[in-house]
């Protein structure tokens, strides 16, 4: 079970964020509404807790990349981004996404990835940064 949950994490983190699409359609001008408007679609995908290679686990990564592709389609404020996770985290039962090893690895495998455009990836580190992830 955990080596197919973990496989099918890895397909869906190659596909990157070209398997997302129109997520930032219904964003709202507030800060707060765009937040909401990116997160909601992930909210029902698991309420359990997000961690491991279990299925909760997986869940949790795949609304985390979800998210991090929605949140690059679509003009942020500061602190959106920590905002948008922290809900996402919350949705799954995660009360610390910070501690979760899974919120990290797939942030850092978009920002690795070879289709990402020069100011998603940009964009993305600047968020790490902020995070204290990046020097």
């Amino acid at each position: 079970m955990r080596a197919t949950a973990l496989a099918l994490f890895a397909l869906t983190l190659a596909a990157g964020c070209a398997s997302i699409e129109g997520s930032s359609e219904s964003a709202a001008d507030s800060s707060a509404g765009l937040v909401e408007a990116l997160v909601s679609p992930f909210e029902s995908s698991s309420t359990s807790s997000g961690s491991g290679g279990t299925a909760a686990g997986v869940s949790y990564q795949q609304d985390v990349q979800a998210f991090v592709c929605s949140y690059l389609s679509a003009p942020s404020e500061p602190g959106d981004f920590a905002r948008g996770l922290t809900q996402v985290a919350q949705a799954h039962g995660v009360s610390d996404w910070e501690s979760q090893p899974g919120t990290f690895e797939v942030i850092e495998a978009s920002v690795s990835d070879p289709a990402l455009d020069s100011e998603s990836r940009a964009r993305l580190e600047l968020e790490l940064e902020a995070l204290g992830r990046r020097d």
